[in-house]
């Protein structure tokens, strides 16, 4: 049976570094994958035919094996998208620059609005909050400029307004992006449904957003492609194995990696109503050209 999921995301871990009010994870429950949950994402997605697996989290870099796992999935010969507020980049530099093929990097702003949406559990500095994940960034494509580099932003009430000022100083800088992604901020579970009010920014707006950000400069100048992506609540557009072993797809879990066979697995997703739409985000993501 052969699927159209061309990429399996893999969540290391719950924990994270920061404590955005907007995250729709599962950040609280602290929970890191084990080898073997993480052995079995392995050969769900060999024998599903992924292609690509995407380290998130919580931030993937807090986990210790990081390395080891970067090391078993290129060995089975996948290729590799890390997702990251790219705080810790700096100690994985070399991990990351010759074993993955895209880095996604969060940033909301600039300094004192991405200070308000991103909110660190340490004692970052706004200005350092928003250019350590800058100069990692720059490093990266300095030890391989082949690296691409996705730029995620998260539009909300609170920086919505705020956002052109930071096309400007990716034009200014000349920031080495390949694709900057906006995405509009949607109540899905967890802190970001609590918070809901806070951030709610209407569909009307995000559209007036399109139209403020200079999109034909970013690519003209730059190269660097903009997509907007506005989804639904539970729009399901990946297929997610969580620590503790849910395979999920949105919200939804669907199995179970660690309790149930792969052909009960494969069962599953053969009535996987979703399939084109997780196909489709990816491949307009980071295989489009």
């Amino acid at each position: 049976m052969k699927f159209n999921i061309p990429t399996l995301d893999i969540k290391l871990t719950n924990r994270c570094n920061y404590e955005c009010e907007y995250c729709y994870g599962e950040s609280d429950q602290q929970i890191d994958i084990s080898i073997g949950t993480f052995l079995n994402a392995l050969n769900l997605a060999k024998v599903i035919g992924v292609k690509y697996l995407e380290f998130c989290g919580g931030e993937p870099l807090l986990h210790s094996k990081f390395e080891k796992f970067t090391n078993l999935a290129r060995q089975e010969g996948f290729n590799l998208i890390l997702r990251t507020n790219g705080i810790l980049i700096e100690e994985y530099a070399d991990v990351i620059s010759k074993n993955f093929e895209w880095v996604g990097v969060s940033l909301d702003g600039i300094e004192k609005v991405n200070d308000i949406m991103r909110k660190s559990k340490g004692k970052l500095t706004p200005k350092e909050k928003f250019i350590i994940p800058i100069n990692n960034i720059r490093l990266l494509k300095k030890k391989n400029s082949r690296l691409k580099i996705l730029f995620a932003s998260l539009a909300s009430a609170i920086n919505y307004q705020e956002l052109p000022l930071l096309t400007d100083y990716i034009l200014k800088k000349k920031l080495p992006i390949d694709l900057w992604k906006i995405y509009l901020f949607r109540p899905k579970r967890q802190r970001a449904s609590s918070n809901k009010d806070k951030f709610y920014l209407s569909e009307k707006k995000f559209e007036s957003l399109r139209k403020t950000i200079n999109i034909k400069k970013l690519q003209n100048e730059l190269g660097i492609k903009t997509i907007f992506g506005s989804g639904s609540v539970n729009s399901g557009e990946c297929l997610l194995v969580s620590p503790n072993g849910n395979l999920s797809v949105g919200s939804n879990k669907i199995a179970h990696i660690n309790k149930q066979s792969i052909s009960e697995i494969k069962s599953i997703l053969s009535n996987l109503k979703e399939e084109k739409r997780i196909a489709t985000n990816k491949k307009v993501t980071y295989l489009s050209g």
